[in-house]
C-alpha cells in the first residue's frame, strides 16, 4: 500500500471541500507485498475543507498488483455540483502518489 495524495477543485475552481473520492479498482487482484487478495470493491474517502485527500490515506496502487493491467476508477462526488471528476488512473509510483500528476488511463469502457 502507499500513501495516495490529491487536491480537487469544482468546476468555479473553489476546493472540493467535503467531497467525496470513490476509488474503485477494476477487477479483484492480489497484492505483490505484502500477498493479500483486494477486492474489487467501491472506497469513499471524505476530502477536507481544502480539497484535498486526508494525509495518510493508503491505497493499494496499480504496480503493487497482479494481475498487470489493472487501473482504478476515481470519481469526485461534490455536494454542491455533483460529478466533477470520473478518470480511470493507472496509480503507480514512489509514494506519495499525487494523483493530480497522473494522466488518465486509455482502457475500452
Amino acid at each position: 500500500m502507499k500513501t495516495i495524495t490529491g487536491t480537487f477543485v469544482r468546476p468555479d475552481g473553489s476546493p472540493a471541500a467535503n467531497a467525496i473520492l470513490e476509488l474503485l479498482l477494476s477487477q479483484d487482484a492480489v497484492a505483490t507485498s505484502p500477498v493479500v487478495s483486494v477486492v474489487h470493491a467501491r472506497i469513499s474517502i471524505t476530502l477536507d475543507s481544502t480539497g484535498s485527500i486526508p494525509s495518510n490515506t493508503l491505497w493499494f496502487c496499480n504496480d503493487e498488483l497482479n494481475p498487470p493491467g489493472t487501473y482504478t476508477h476515481v470519481v469526485i462526488l461534490d455536494p454542491v455540483f455533483g460529478k466533477c471528476f470520473d478518470e480511470r488512473l493507472v496509480i503507480f509510483g514512489s509514494s506519495p502518489v499525487n494523483l493530480n500528476s497522473l494522466v488518465p488511463a486509455l482502457q475500452p469502457s
